[in-house]
């Protein structure tokens, strides 16, 4: 069961599962059995970091701009819908909801050494564009 799945299941229950201040917080618990609780703790870095995607998911939509530090990364990173980015103060590198979608959209797995070696380009000013071959 994929770690999408099995979240499903449980708000299927009526159980709310957020990210928060670096911990998942879950309302409902009590109706959990003992193997969903077992999944959870078996899974839990995989459910944290599901959890932290959707979240950061849904305050770019709402909020346009999400500020964080990117521990990878070691820096000061935004993400950013188009026409947001007079909302990140100095210091932070931004990446674009395409930028992103480039990177991740298509659920591809990128090394974290080339995220960083993309992460130092973006810094000294570059911006990422798509060959159009790979739009085919």
């Amino acid at each position: 069961m994929s770690i999408e799945q099995l979240l499903q299941q449980i708000r299927t229950l009526g159980v709310e599962l957020k990210f928060d201040s670096g911990k998942v917080q879950i309302k409902n618990a009590i109706v959990l059995s003992a193997e969903l609780r077992q999944n959870l703790r078996e899974h839990r870095e995989e459910v944290e970091r599901f959890l932290e995607t959707e979240e950061i998911a849904r305050r770019l939509t709402e909020d346009g701009c999400v500020l964080l530090r990117s521990e990878v990364l070691g820096d000061l990173i935004a993400f950013v819908k188009a026409g947001h980015e007079n909302k990140v103060p100095a210091g932070f590198v931004i990446y674009t909801e395409a930028e992103l979608y480039q990177l991740f959209g298509s659920d591809v797995r990128i090394s974290q050494g080339k995220l960083k070696l993309i992460h130092e380009a973006k810094k000294m000013g570059a911006i990422m564009t798509i060959d159009k071959d790979e739009t085919k």
